[in-house]
């Protein structure tokens, strides 16, 4: 599956997962992933396979 988005589609995208952040909104940050988006943080060996695992790590 390919996916164009336009520079002013992912700036607006990273735009609301940063606000969904800062305004400590979980539901509205973890919404703004998809539900089969993987996951690698620095410092951690783990793969996050989904949005899923994501939250239950978080949570």
């Amino acid at each position: 599956m390919s996916l164009q988005l336009t520079p002013e589609e992912v700036t607006s995208a990273a735009e609301r997962i940063v606000a969904a952040y800062s305004a400590m909104d979980e539901d509205a940050y973890f919404a703004s992933f998809d539900p089969q988006a993987t996951f690698i943080f620095h410092g951690s060996p783990e793969r996050l396979t989904s949005r899923g695992d994501y939250e239950a790590q978080w949570r």
